[in-house]
């Protein structure tokens, strides 16, 4: 189940929350709720995606197909996922680029920027490896500081314009 709500200063700020098998009860939901959170910020056509926590794979197919979902192809993403721990193997991520590259066959995908933390080498590794996997359905460059990112995502989006 994805529940959607508004949060931020922006009224189209979307924070997006997975529930396992949970229902939304006055905002609180009766299980885990999938620790992504998506933000599109209105000015910049910039969609801001920060990870956190325990991650599967299962919870980014979900994430591909949120982004899906809400039309997010067209939208240059940075993703944070500094303060993730990946819960999956490089063997998950050839379905992985696969789910994506189904999903998004029909657009064109904007660039993506991941931000990994520096000391962590898994994720830096992971995150390589999967872009070199969807490499034919999206550019997606990894970083190991946020500025950069954004540099890299600015360059492109007005590239773009």
């Amino acid at each position: 189940m994805e529940i959607l709500c508004i949060t931020g200063p922006s009224p189209l700020a979307v924070r997006t929350s997975q529930v396992h098998g949970g229902l939304l009860d006055s905002g609180l939901a009766h299980d885990i709720a999938m620790p992504i959170e998506r933000r599109l910020d209105p000015d910049t056509h910039i969609l801001w995606t920060t990870i956190w926590g325990s991650i599967t794979i299962h919870d980014l197919r979900r994430h591909l197909d949120a982004v899906s979902a809400m039309s997010g192809a067209q939208y240059c993403e940075i993703i944070d996922v500094r303060e993730a721990e990946p819960l999956f193997s490089a063997r998950d991520l050839p379905g992985l680029a696969n789910h994506g590259r189904k999903l998004f066959a029909a657009h064109k995908m904007a660039p993506r920027a991941v931000v990994v933390d520096k000391t962590d080498l898994f994720s830096f590794g992971i995150s390589r490896l999967f872009s070199t996997l969807a490499s034919p359905w999206v550019t997606f460059q990894v970083f190991d500081n946020l500025p950069a990112a954004v540099d890299y995502i600015d360059a492109m989006t007005a590239a773009r314009k």
